[in-house]
This record gives C-alpha cells, sequence and structure tokens, in this order.
C-alpha cells in the first residue's frame, strides 16, 4: 500500500509513502517538489501496466495573479520525480479554472482520472485517461464554475465507470451520480440529486457499488445552512 498527502514537515510538498514489512517511508526523496499552495488533499494513481505512481496535487506559484497559481500539477516517480503536464487543463491564474482535487480508478490495464476545476469559464469536471505513459483529456463536464468539494469516482464488476458530483444549477450544486462513457469522457445522470449544496456548504459524499448485486450506494455530509453546522 501506498498514500499520497500534503507533506508539511518537509516544505508543503506532496509526497508518496510506501507501507513494507511494518514500516512506512518515502518513495524517492522526501517530497515530489510540487509546492503546494493550500491543504487540498493530494491525489495517486498507479499506471496498472507498469507499477508507476502518478501523484496529482494543487500548484502553488507565487500569488494568486502568478499564472501557476493553484494550477494541477503531476508527478511520476520512475527511479526519481519527474514533472509532466495535463493536457488541455486549464492553466490560468487563480479567478478562473482553479484546480481543486482528483479522483482516480482502475479498471483492468486502464486508469481514469476525474478533476475538478473551479472557475467560471475554465472550471468543470475534466476526465483524462491515462495511456502509453501519458494523460489523455477524454471529455469535460459542465464547463463553469463547479463545487470543488463533492467529487467520486467509482466502477463496477462489469469495468463501468461512475462518477459522482455537485453540478451547478444557477447557484445551487446538485449532488448527483453519472455514468461515464469511457470513449469521450461524458458524464449522464442516472438519478435525482441527493442532496443540494451552497458555495459555503459541503456533501464530502462518497459511493460504493457492492461486488454482490451491483446496488450503488452513497454516504454523504448532509448540511443544509452552513459549513458550521
Amino acid at each position: 500500500p501506498c498514500v499520497a498527502f500534503i507533506d508539511g514537515k518537509n516544505n508543503t510538498s506532496a509526497a508518496l509513502m510506501k507501507f513494507d514489512s511494518g514500516t512506512w517511508s518515502y518513495v524517492g526523496e522526501t517530497a515530489t517538489g510540487i509546492k503546494l499552495s493550500s491543504s487540498y488533499e493530494a491525489g495517486i494513481v498507479f499506471d496498472p501496466t507498469n507499477n508507476t505512481p502518478y501523484i496529482f496535487a494543487q500548484g502553488a506559484g507565487s500569488g494568486k495573479t502568478d499564472p501557476i497559481y493553484r494550477t494541477m500539477h503531476v508527478d511520476f516517480y520512475s527511479g526519481n520525480w519527474n514533472s509532466m503536464t495535463m493536457p488541455d487543463a486549464p492553466v490560468v491564474n487563480s479567478t478562473d479554472g482553479v484546480f481543486m482535487r482528483t479522483r482516480s480508478v482502475i479498471i483492468g490495464e486502464e486508469a481514469y482520472t476525474l478533476a475538478v476545476f473551479n472557475g467560471n469559464s475554465n472550471g468543470g469536471y475534466y476526465i483524462f485517461k491515462l495511456e502509453n505513459g501519458g494523460w489523455k483529456l477524454l471529455g469535460r463536464n459542465f464547463l463553469g464554475k463547479q463545487h470543488y468539494t463533492s467529487i467520486s469516482l467509482g466502477k463496477d464488476a462489469e469495468g463501468k465507470l461512475y462518477a459522482m458530483a455537485a453540478v451547478n444549477n444557477e447557484g445551487t450544486y446538485e449532488v448527483k451520480l453519472y455514468s461515464v462513457d469511457k470513449s469521450n469522457g461524458t458524464m449522464s445522470d442516472m438519478a435525482s440529486s441527493i442532496c443540494s449544496i451552497s458555495d459555503r456548504t459541503y456533501a464530502y459524499q462518497d459511493f460504493s457499488i457492492s461486488p454482490v448485486d451491483g446496488k450503488i450506494v452513497t454516504v454523504y455530509k448532509n448540511v443544509e445552512t452552513d459549513s458550521t453546522t
């Protein structure tokens, strides 16, 4: 098992540790070199064909006017840490298209990542696929300002892909379950919303699919007024 996290002890960078023989140890250097701008968690996924780990994190830059402030940064480990870019991901300042977080799943020999961007024109839910050591943008969904806390990705026993997201509906964000077309990254809603949230409330939802009967269950924080209740 491995874990990716924000290493506040070592220059507030994204880091990867592995668990082996009862001990946690850093993979490579103590940190990947991704300098973080906030406490949003790092994401991780392995290339199922060669076991290469990829870390996703929010870059810091030098401030809110810096073109790389809160943009999407990706590092992978192959003997040492290397940086790469995600194709067609928004690379703009914090006023538009801010990268927030990812969720990833492995289906057979394929890896998929759902990334959410919170901006007025470049925001949205982006679906990426790992191919031959590089990431390919499959599709962009619900372009515009989207909620940055509510994001989940999962698969069923047949290898179908699903996502849960809080999509902007005229200022209210509806948390819904979506099927994801793996050929083009299109997200299609499957049912009515489980709850509604606002800019200042958070669902922090997750879902799971039973391997026995294929039924989907979800858990979420039901907040209807503000983030303190």
